[in-house]
């Protein structure tokens, strides 16, 4: 009886850690959506399948007692902490690693590799996964986390609670269908939309005094050009924090008073679209968002769409921007202000347009964080796409990502005397320019 409760516990933890990777793969992938009580229970079923069977084959191999083989897999409870993102595959490895020290210490070696070659193949059978993309991105994730450990470390209990609870939104969002039907291709008609997506700062629908002084800055340069400004890139659902019913009021109380909370959340929601198992799912819910919101505005079958993202919400724009142009059936062009990106998957369908500043830290963290932007992996996505010229990259001489300085400050930042917004805006237009 013991045994029997000790792999339900370990099943229904790392059915947990899986659900919200599952949701958002099928959702990508177009699947029709599910309950979540149904898919939750197909979650369980297959981890109480894959452990049993490996319990099985252990038990039979080496000869040891069932309750000890069991007792050694009860870290697996604790895998929901493993739906976090970035951290989630480095803490799923450990986990592993864990059960494994431990199965070493009351079975042999060939009973636990004989029990993981077999939960493996149940596993696999149940349903079809990529073991060797798992393995690439639990790599890359791993040397991710390594970067960021002196920042990680300080802030590590809070920071992986909120890590394991952000992505739970997305997996509300992937209940129901993520974009609309597909527009059919449509000849250009030259006319420009400009969808402009805030920074971590951005919390309610109206755009914020910063979004409104680069918007003027742009429509000097683009007279003609739509723009919009109601999309709140951090939300799948499309919810402001503060308007949600039951934790609106919290939200309000911390905007208030712990303004920095709100932000905290939607950086974590940065994180969520920098790990492979949500990104395209995340991506396609902002992508649906965006269509809506560029139908409501009056865009036009065969218009040009420019995403301008600016710190965070680059990092989203670049993960939506293949889904949009699929979504419009038209060109989709992408400049990042400062975006932190992580370089690992970057649109097919769409030019990124990264500006930059030497003295911006926030954007060189991002640059130490993911390998995928360092230099010495030449053939990373990144490298390769700077070489293919679909992501162009724009130096900010003497601006930084905040503050008097930053590249949206009203303050003087050139020998011209123009303010950082206005040169700021000046690139940005460029940029767009380069791509009519």
């Amino acid at each position: 009886m013991l045994a029997a409760v000790i792999v339900l516990a370990a099943a229904l933890g790392e059915a947990l850690g899986r659900l919200p990777a599952d949701a958002a793969t099928a959702a990508a992938l177009g699947e029709p959506p599910r309950r979540p009580w149904r898919r939750f229970l197909d979650a369980l079923a297959r981890s109480v399948a894959v452990l049993t069977t490996a319990v099985t084959a252990m038990v039979a191999t080496g000869g040891a007692p069932a309750a000890a083989v069991v007792t050694a897999l009860l870290p697996l409870a604790a895998a929901p902490i493993t739906a976090a993102p970035l951290l989630g595959a480095p803490l799923r490895l450990g986990l592993l690693a864990w059960c494994a020290v431990r199965l070493l210490d009351v079975t042999t070696p060939l009973a636990a590799a004989t029990g993981l070659v077999t939960g493996l193949g149940v596993w696999a059978a149940l349903g079809p996964r990529r073991i060797g993309a798992t393995l690439r991105q639990t790599g890359r994730d791993t040397v991710s986390v390594l970067a960021a450990t002196p920042i990680v470390v300080p802030a590590c209990v809070p920071l992986l609670v909120g890590l394991t609870l952000a992505p739970w939104e997305l997996l509300r969002r992937c209940h129901h269908p993520l974009l609309p039907p597909p527009a059919p291709p449509a000849d250009p008609t030259g006319a420009l939309s400009i969808v402009y997506l805030d920074g971590v700062g951005k919390t309610w629908r109206p755009p914020t005094r910063v979004a409104r002084e680069l918007i003027a800055e742009l429509r000097t340069a683009a007279p003609d050009a739509r723009f919009v400004t109601d999309v709140l890139p951090y939300s799948p659902l499309q919810a402001p924090l503060t308007d949600r019913p039951g934790s609106g009021r919290a939200w309000r109380w911390l905007r208030r008073r712990a303004f920095g909370m709100l932000v905290g959340r939607n950086i974590l929601q940065t994180v969520v679209v920098s790990d492979a198992r949500y990104r395209d799912a995340f991506g396609a819910a902002l992508a649906g968002a965006i269509a809506a919101a560029l139908d409501r505005a009056g865009h036009r079958p065969g218009d040009r769409v420019a995403l301008v993202g600016y710190s965070g919400a680059a990092v989203v724009g670049v993960a939506a921007a293949d889904a949009l142009a699929a979504t419009l059936g038209g060109p989709v062009v992408v400049v990042s202000i400062g975006g932190y990106l992580d370089g690992r998957v970057l649109p097919r369908s769409a030019v990124v347009h990264h500006l930059a500043g030497a003295d911006d830290r926030i954007e060189l963290l991002g640059r130490a964080m993911f390998p995928a932007r360092w230099r010495v992996t030449r053939n990373s996505a990144w490298n390769r796409a700077v070489r293919d010229g679909r992501v162009v990259l724009h130096r900010v001489t003497g601006s930084r990502h905040i503050g008097p300085s930053g590249y949206l400050s009203g303050a003087p930042g050139g020998p011209d005397g123009a303010s950082h917004l206005r040169r700021t805006a000046g690139l940005a237009a460029g940029a767009l320019k380069l791509d009519q």
